[in-house]
């Protein structure tokens, strides 16, 4: 699932993807997800990556709103 956000900090515009945290997750680091998109930052092809957390039994991971694109 995605939403569509506004960051705390800078009032920017952003979207979430949240993703269901497996019982076998015990990190952020642990999700594929998360480090390819660390990796991949500033790919001209790619949303770019903001940060991610957790919460609960949830990770959430945050990149810059893209009016005209895909996810």
């Amino acid at each position: 699932m995605a939403l569509k956000a506004k960051h705390k900090l800078t009032g920017a515009k952003i979207f979430i993807k949240v993703i269901y945290k497996d019982m076998e997750l015990d990190d952020l680091s642990m999700l594929p997800e998360v480090a390819l998109h660390e990796r991949l930052q500033g790919h001209r092809d790619v949303a770019k990556y903001i940060e991610s957390f957790e919460q609960g039994n949830f990770i959430y991971i945050a990149f810059a709103y893209a009016a005209r694109g895909d996810l």
